[in-house]
């Protein structure tokens, strides 16, 4: 048997450690033969076991949120841009409107220039 320890971590924290014995695989075997004979004989003393470590980092930035906000932000502020040129257009028609040119002619006519 071997002693297999998953351990997760983050920057310097250690979040979680879960361990279980498994089967030692068999080029583990080839490698450590006397592990496996001393193991099961019950006049060797002491045992020695391999334990297997492995490390998990959990990265401190979620990747998929920060996509998501970048992705929001990105759409929200065309939204406003594309609103704010909306505006800005109608408050030139407005003002174009209100205060529209007035020519007088020669023969007392009111010629007015607008968008229509």
């Amino acid at each position: 048997p071997m002693i297999d320890v998953h351990l997760r971590y983050s920057g310097s924290d250690l979040h979680g450690v879960a361990a279980k014995v498994v089967d030692m695989p068999h080029h583990y075997v080839e490698i450590h033969p006397d592990i496996r004979k001393q193991f099961w004989d019950s006049q060797h003393w002491p045992k020695h076991m391999l334990v297997r470590y492995t490390w998990e980092e959990q990265s401190e930035v979620d990747v998929t949120s920060g996509f998501y906000v970048l992705f929001g932000s990105v759409l929200e502020q065309s939204q406003v841009l594309n609103e704010k040129g909306l505006i800005l257009a109608f408050e030139a028609r407005t003002i174009f409107r209100v205060s529209l040119v007035h020519l007088r002619t020669s023969r007392g006519l009111l010629l007015s220039f607008g968008l229509s």
